[in-house]
Formats: C-alpha cells, sequence, structure tokens
C-alpha cells in the first residue's frame, strides 16, 4: 500500500528595492525560503469504523480524526478539514454530490419508512420482510424467528416498509430510511453498517485500493 504524502507549499517571497540615483539603478533582491513541509494526511472517522480506520492507518501513513456521527464526518470533508472519511453508509446525495469513493466490504442492513434506532432485544421482535435467501438471513441474524420472505426486493419493500425490511447494502438507496441497531450500551451494532472511504482526492482512494 502506498504511503501518501502531502507536500506543503515552497514559499519564495521576492522583494525588489529598486534604488535610483544619479541615472543609476541598484536593485537589492531578497529571498526568504520556507522549508518544504510534510504532512500526514488525514482521514476522519466515524465511531463504528474507529477499527477500519485504525487498520488502514496501519498500512498508510495517515492521521486519524475521530467524528461524532457520519453527518459531521461529511461536513469536514466538504470543508477541506480532513481528506477523506471513513464513514459506516452511503452518503446520501444532497449531503456530498461528487466524491470518490471505496467500499471495504458488503453486507446487509434494515431500512424502513422513518429513521429510527432499535434495540437487538427488540429488534428480534420484530415482523422482518426480506427477499434475501433464507440460509443467509439466518447465519446475519440467526435470533429472529418472525420473518417473512418475499420473491423480490420490490415485494419485501412494499409490504414491510412500514415495518422491518432486511436488504443486502448493494440494493439500499436514498428513498429509503436506515433503522439502526443499537447494543445495551447505545452504540451502532457495526455488522449492519457498511465501511465506505469518501475522498474529494482519486488518488487517496488509489493509494488505499
Amino acid at each position: 500500500m502506498k504511503k501518501i504524502v502531502k507536500y506543503g507549499l515552497l514559499i519564495i517571497a521576492v522583494t525588489v528595492l529598486a534604488l535610483v540615483n544619479g541615472g543609476g539603478k541598484t536593485e537589492v533582491i531578497k529571498e526568504e525560503f520556507e522549508e518544504a513541509t510534510f504532512q500526514k494526511p488525514v482521514l476522519g472517522y466515524c465511531p463504528t469504523m474507529k477499527t477500519h480506520a485504525q487498520s488502514i492507518a496501519a498500512d498508510a501513513d495517515l492521521t486519524l480524526k475521530a467524528y461524532g456521527t457520519t453527518a459531521e464526518a461529511i461536513s469536514a470533508l466538504k470543508k477541506g478539514v480532513v481528506d477523506a472519511i471513513l464513514v459506516g453508509r452511503p452518503a446520501k446525495k444532497s449531503e456530498l454530490k461528487e466524491a470518490f469513493e471505496l467500499k471495504l466490504r458488503g453486507g446487509y442492513t434494515l431500512v424502513g419508512k422513518t429513521k429510527r434506532l432499535l434495540r437487538l432485544d427488540e429488534l428480534t421482535q420484530k415482523k422482518i420482510h426480506t427477499a434475501v435467501e433464507k440460509e443467509e438471513f439466518s447465519q446475519y441474524m440467526p435470533q429472529t424467528e418472525n420473518v417473512i420472505y418475499h420473491n423480490s426486493l420490490e415485494e419485501a419493500l412494499k409490504n414491510g416498509i412500514n415495518e422491518v425490511v432486511f436488504i443486502n447494502w448493494d440494493d439500499y438507496s436514498d428513498d429509503y430510511e436506515l433503522l439502526i441497531p443499537i447494543d445495551d450500551g447505545g452504540n451502532k451494532v457495526e455488522k449492519f453498517r457498511i465501511p465506505i472511504v469518501y475522498s474529494l482526492k482519486k488518488e487517496f482512494i488509489e493509494s488505499i485500493n
């Protein structure tokens, strides 16, 4: 994996003082050089992505910066505070219109009509709709028994959007709202998130891919 180095600017300040005396001209040129500085690129990350961020930083020369939410990390990226961010959900088009991205893995998540948090023990009691194969679902959520399997994603969404729909992250879109499982400590459950790196710099994405 490449190391990324962001070079500081080499500033050359030239001051010209012209002295005119009896038709003769003397130029005094003062050149000030500021030595180029080397700064590590900064990778911002949201809480559930801490382990993934540390893994990336172990292989690349990066500085890590923690943010409280994905929205805060996205805002920092747009303002140029960080060079890239690692977040646990796709950025909506209204949040980030243009950026290079890299998904570190796939997985599954839960969607519904309105965004909300769900405790894991509460989730096991919910009726869940899905078009995912039974074997795959059972491996992901083995303690959930009240499951309705549908023949297509469209059918699952039509019948279950007002409840809980289990989908592949590849099928996620801005048309759905995330239902976010949390543990007893109120932390978002990482396996229902998807690690995605966003950057406005293509070379950053290429360097960690």
